[in-house]
């Protein structure tokens, strides 16, 4: 529910556009609500989530619970990622691109 501006969330984009969705989620305790609730939103609005980005120092635990409350794709695995590039996620030729 990111602000663009002063009116529209990157969500209402992501409607308008019927862009599929790939979100970046952090893995540690607290951010399993955000996650979750980011999930809900997303299946409420019938947008297509394509998978996530694990992003921060492994957690078993909350990686584990993301995976059973969501049943969601994990894509990639990243270590402390402040700011997301494709050239940041791109492996042995699989790239994701982030719109």
């Amino acid at each position: 529910m990111v602000p663009v501006n002063d009116k529209p969330l990157i969500i209402d984009l992501i409607v308008k556009f019927q862009a599929d969705v790939i979100l970046i989620v952090q893995r540690y305790l607290g951010s399993l609500n955000h996650s979750l609730l980011s999930f809900e939103l997303l299946k409420a609005k019938n947008l297509n989530l394509k998978g996530i980005i694990l992003n921060g120092i492994e957690d078993e635990y909350s990686e584990r619970a993301i995976q059973n409350f969501s049943n969601v794709t994990v894509l990639k695995r990243v270590k402390n990622m402040n700011i997301c590039y494709k050239e940041s996620i791109s492996t042995e030729g699989n790239s994701l691109i982030l719109v």
